[in-house]
């Protein structure tokens, strides 16, 4: 639950109450030990966060009243340490010396491009977790219903169950869900447009019905061992993509364009979004591995014949 302003007046006012009053006690029992000061300044600062917790059921401005008053405490409790302050008057005579102080320094300036690394990595994971979490929102995926039948088949007779849209949207409406996914995503500067948004297929039915059908990614893995896809290295225009994420399919797309020095593009369907082209490893659906086989084209037997 997030702080309104008001939430804030009480965070200010309940943490300056807070210091107040342990500032207060503890002036007035400076002849008392450390110890006994200590237990009168937690029980001070406890009922003062016990009257911010009645006048407010949310714990989270408890919780940032308790952090703004130990900002003002602890500090001023921990300078009550004859050896604590000794500790310090030593590292900040150690600190002065030129060496130490420029090598604090050059640490610093290590971790902070070792985090930053990592913080990078950390925000790029998130961006795709979302981007694959929105892909799949239910206003991305229209309803479907199964076909009657066996109207694609893989090379080995094996049925693939195929689902059509049993209400497609209007064309605004999916325009709609598509300029809400672009607008937050960090892939779209990424993509070429090459056709307009539909709900007739998904990226898997794209490439394996000619855009007639959606396939689930349980299917895709019948066609690869099926049609005799095998995984290359070396990608040439016409092959396969598939992209995984913790080891599922979660997208399929065509190898487009490949040149020395240039990575690879390749060409998809996200959702009902319209076909797009990208590099390779510029989506938000994960890993991708590249797929070749011997035979013409993707399209699944018993399907009439197209450009995928």
């Amino acid at each position: 639950m997030g702080l309104g302003h008001a939430d804030y007046f009480v965070v200010l006012s309940g943490a300056g109450a807070g210091m107040a009053l342990a500032g207060g006690l503890n002036a007035l029992t400076v002849r008392l030990a450390a110890g006994w000061r200590a237990v009168l300044t937690g029980a001070g600062c406890g009922g003062v966060l016990g009257c911010v917790t009645a006048i407010t059921d949310n714990m989270s401005v408890v919780v940032a009243t308790a952090a703004v008053m130990a900002v003002g405490v602890v500090p001023a409790l921990l300078a009550g340490s004859a050896s604590l302050v000794e500790l310090v008057r030593r590292a900040a005579a150690l600190v002065v010396r030129p060496g130490v102080r420029w090598g604090l320094l050059a640490a610093i300036g290590v971790c902070t491009v070792v985090g930053s690394a990592a913080w990078y990595d950390v925000a790029d994971a998130a961006h795709t977790d979302r981007d694959m979490y929105e892909l799949g929102l239910d206003f991305f995926r229209p309803p479907l219903v199964s076909t009657d039948g066996a109207v694609a088949r893989t090379d080995n007779g094996t049925p693939v169950p195929a689902k059509l849209t049993s209400a497609p949207r209007a064309d605004q409406a999916i325009s709609d869900a598509e300029r809400r996914f672009l607008q937050s995503s960090p892939f779209r500067d990424q993509m070429m447009r090459r056709r307009k948004a539909d709900d007739g297929s998904n990226c898997h039915g794209w490439v394996f019905t000619g855009g007639q059908y959606w396939l689930e990614p349980g299917a895709v893995a019948l066609i690869l061992q099926e049609n005799g896809y095998v995984d290359v290295t070396a990608p040439r225009p016409g092959d396969l993509v598939i992209y995984r994420a913790n080891e599922s399919i979660t997208h399929t797309g065509v190898v487009r364009y490949v040149a020395d020095e240039a990575p690879v593009l390749v060409e998809g369907k996200w959702g009902p979004m319209g076909g797009s082209g990208h590099p390779a490893d510029r989506c938000p659906y994960g890993v991708p591995t590249f797929y070749r086989s011997s035979r013409a084209g993707h399209l699944l037997a018993g399907l009439t014949s197209t450009d995928r």
